[in-house]
């Protein structure tokens, strides 16, 4: 590759024919070269919900939404799952969880075959990435004292209200931990938003009251199960979490998160950098 002068490889799936010479496969890497670019990608961004995966793969695969989900929720092959992978636990299982593979699909790229791939092998894509990140970690989430399970929920969780500056991540989870070690409610509208499956800033009286063992509002610890996709960066920032007195925090309007001691001083930021109203 040196030597032909291929130094600008251009990082993405391609699909090429066994039979196409060296040099016309590297000049189409080195060029990005949409042609042979696979049009089977199927991302799954940092944040996105079971639905949200489930919605892409069926413009991808030839299975709709709705068979993918029954798949996903089908407890037979959820305990082939458990059986596979050292992560997944009977956890999954609650009764209370609205989707029990839920924050274990690894947030990456991925390629899929229409011709080659089923729900199955997909899915197994998904969780062997996931098999790979949580691997690199497995002493110190075991040192955390939390399960993997609950790992990833608080990981999910500091993921949506992490706002757009990673290195706020380690403070919020921080804040998180602080929370849950003083037997407080996280307080999360991120959760209340997984009960109707939105993201919304400004939720109404009635939702925040919601009966839900996803309603952190009302709640005590953590819910059932996490509430999204995620990336190693959210991972490492509540494995080295910031240890701080804060237990408050605002996600202002230009992505920026304020930190607080006291209930007065968290709704002074809130006053002093409100959100516009949701329409």
């Amino acid at each position: 590759m040196r030597l032909g002068g291929y130094d600008t490889l251009q990082a993405n799936t391609y699909v090429f024919s066994k039979s196409m010479s060296f040099k016309k496969i590297m000049k189409a890497i080195n060029t990005g070269d949409f042609e042979y670019i696979s049009k089977e990608n199927i991302t799954i961004v940092a944040g996105y919900r079971i639905p949200q995966v489930a919605e892409v793969m069926a413009e991808k695969l030839p299975w709709t939404k709705e068979e993918i989900l029954a798949k996903w929720a089908d407890k037979e092959y959820l305990k082939k799952l458990i059986g596979k992978y050292w992560f997944l636990t009977d956890e999954i299982l609650d009764s209370r969880i609205l989707y029990p593979l839920e924050g274990y699909f690894y947030a990456d790229t991925y390629f899929v075959s229409a011709e080659g791939d089923t729900i199955e092998t997909a899915t197994e894509k998904y969780l062997d990435r996931m098999d790979d990140v949580l691997a690199e970690r497995k002493d110190e989430i075991k040192n955390s004292g939390f399960t993997v399970h609950q790992f990833l929920t608080l990981t999910s969780i500091v993921t949506k209200e992490g706002g757009s500056l990673d290195e706020d991540l380690p403070k919020v989870a921080g804040v998180f931990i602080n929370r849950l070690n003083e037997g407080m409610s996280l307080g999360s509208d991120v959760t209340v938003n997984y009960i109707y499956q939105q993201d919304k800033v400004n939720l109404t009286q009635s939702q925040l009251a919601t009966d839900s063992p996803y309603n952190t509002r009302k709640n005590a610890g953590l819910p059932p199960s996490p509430i999204c996709a995620v990336l190693d960066t959210r991972m490492d920032a509540v494995l080295n979490y910031e240890k701080t007195d804060y237990i408050f925090f605002y996600g202002c309007p230009d992505g920026t998160v304020i930190f607080s001691k006291t209930l007065k001083e968290h709704e002074k930021a809130a006053a002093d950098n409100p959100w516009p109203t949701d329409k």
